[in-house]
């Protein structure tokens, strides 16, 4: 336990950045990009979520054409999980080493 809060604290410090989500509004769908999987299930986000650890930073990055509804949406999703620290920002793929949103 004392290892993950030492981890915990020391890697968002390290990078300056989160765990990613990225989020975009396709239609009357949120697509949630993590890691390599594009999910449009809010109970699947959050099934995955809840295996992350909470104490991490979470990133909800969009780009210029998302509704503010995913971005909630997410945002609810991740309080629910028990995040405590999550970050909405404009984001690109570069930032975060190549694994950008969805296309």
């Amino acid at each position: 336990m004392l290892i993950a809060l030492v981890i915990s604290a020391i890697a968002p410090a390290a990078t300056q950045m989160g765990y990613p989500i990225f989020v975009r509004a396709d239609g009357e769908l949120c697509s949630y990009q993590i890691q390599d999987m594009i999910l449009h299930d809010e109970a699947q986000v959050s099934d995955w979520m809840q295996k992350v650890m909470p104490l991490w930073r979470v990133d909800i990055v969009h780009g210029e054409d998302n509704s503010d509804e995913c971005i909630k949406k997410a945002t609810s999703i991740l309080e629910r999980a028990g995040y405590l620290n999550v970050v909405v920002r404009r984001g690109s793929e570069a930032e975060y080493g190549g694994l950008g949103p969805p296309r």
